[in-house]
């Protein structure tokens, strides 16, 4: 009985180490406005602009690049080559589409969900042109 009892206090012991907590781990530029919305802000340079879908549009935006750098790359040196930076596109509508260039820097206030292909794909709330 006594051998029993151990494998199943053991069992148990095993089962609640091995569960995992349900939270995901949040972006570090993760900010809270007023109305208890969560939001993040990234900065970045347009990469590539595209339309996936029908009426979808989406930038590329890939932080830490120089105007020179996107002008001189193609899109996948430039992602391979970032690999480790916050890489990701953006849905953004067909008026602000049309008034973006490649290469333009901007900040982004986007929602922190995000579909999960690799680079990920978040809405943005909004987005201001730095230069």
């Amino acid at each position: 009985m006594k051998p029993l009892l151990l494998a199943l206090l053991i069992a148990m012991a095993f089962t609640t180490g091995c569960t995992t907590s349900s939270q995901k781990a949040e972006p570090q530029n993760k900010e809270q406005n007023n109305d208890s919305e969560e939001f993040r802000i990234d900065e970045g340079r347009i990469v590539e602009k595209t339309m996936r879908w029908e009426n979808t549009y989406l930038v590329l935006l890939i932080p830490n690049l120089s105007k020179e750098e996107v002008m001189t790359k193609t899109r996948n040196q430039l992602v391979e080559e970032n690999k480790e930076q916050d890489i990701a596109y953006y849905f953004v509508d067909k008026k602000l589409y049309n008034t973006l260039d490649i290469g333009q820097q901007v900040r982004v206030k986007a929602e922190l969900h995000q579909l999960e292909p690799y680079p990920p794909i978040r809405s943005a709330i909004k987005l201001e042109v730095l230069e």
